[in-house]
């Protein structure tokens, strides 16, 4: 779920007139991205380049595709999710801390409310910059380095990427959307999918 005036807040502090180095440009690109699920999953590059990425499956588990929802759910990725949480939790509750540590606020007038909506939503603006910036360092960047890995043995360079290849040589992939939770994989139907050995 999105919560529509904090994700504004953030796209604003990295945008525009805020937007003066390269680490503020990516922390925009990394919210825009997951904001919209265009993270380059495995599921997406086969979209892009199946010629290239053929049938591969998620190379944390080596069983399902590798989707958005995937990340979530991967068995591989469970201890990593809660590191990434309680690093987060730690983080805000330091702030926390930090803020009512402040004597001024223990008698809240008419102006201290108005203050304190302000910093509530600043509360929630920092803490969602913290969770995303925990997922890129404990889940994110370790799985594109295991991907990289795999992309070299397989002989995938970053030009490959890049090269155009005509309409007569493009293979379409299109997959199939699952919703993937604690107990299995669901299908658009709402179907369990069962997965054969």
């Amino acid at each position: 779920m999105i919560e529509e005036k904090v994700t504004w807040a953030i796209f604003k502090k990295n945008t525009g007139f805020n937007c003066t180095t390269t680490t503020v440009n990516n922390n925009f690109i990394k919210h825009l991205k997951l904001t919209n699920n265009l993270l380059p999953t495995l599921e997406i590059m086969k979209e892009r380049r199946y010629d290239l990425y053929g049938d591969v499956k998620c190379r944390l588990c080596l069983v399902e595709n590798e989707d958005d929802d995937h990340i979530i759910y991967c068995q591989q990725l469970r201890d990593k999710w809660l590191i990434m949480a309680n690093n987060t939790i730690n983080k805000c509750e330091q702030m926390l801390k930090d803020f009512l540590s402040k004597k001024e606020y223990i008698q809240l007038n008419q102006e201290d409310i108005q203050q304190l909506h302000l910093w509530n939503r600043n509360f929630f603006v920092h803490t969602t910059e913290m969770f995303i910036t925990e997922f890129y360092k404990v889940i994110w960047q370790p799985r594109c380095d295991i991907v990289a890995d795999w992309e070299h043995t397989k002989g995938i360079k970053k030009q490959d990427l890049r090269k155009k290849i005509s309409a007569q040589q493009r293979i379409v992939y299109e997959r199939i959307p699952t919703q993937q939770v604690e107990d299995g994989t669901y299908g658009p139907e709402g179907k369990k999918n069962f997965q054969m050995w």
